[in-house]
């Protein structure tokens, strides 16, 4: 979505790109150093178009994707099939405002399916 919006932004200025850490919420900064570094990710590959070595230039923004998700406590990673395998933690990250009795249940459950 962020690569979306800021595609967006950049496609709508007519000289000056904007600066983007200041249009993102400050509350979280792996959230914020993760879109700044994609929206730099994507003008660079947009600054290259047409001289790519193959679309894998652009695997740089799936990482990306994954350090995030791995920043907010959620572990991610490809498949050798090309799938990705994701697994949600019971975590206090994961489950705002769960109670340590909460967490336990719910990685009680988990192990039992």
């Amino acid at each position: 979505m962020a690569s979306y919006l800021f595609g967006h932004l950049d496609g709508m200025a007519e000289e000056e790109l904007p600066e983007v850490a200041l249009e993102v919420p400050k509350e979280d900064p792996a959230f914020v150093s993760a879109v700044t570094t994609l929206v730099s990710q994507l003008r660079s590959l947009w600054e290259n178009r047409g001289s790519w070595a193959s679309h894998d230039d652009m695997l740089i923004l799936g990482r990306t994707a994954f350090d995030l998700l791995r920043e907010c406590g959620v572990h991610a990673r490809p498949e050798p099939d090309g799938r990705a395998y994701i697994n949600v933690p019971f975590t206090p990250d994961t489950l705002p405002g769960a109670s340590a009795a909460d967490l336990l249940a719910a990685q009680w459950q988990g192990r039992r399916r």
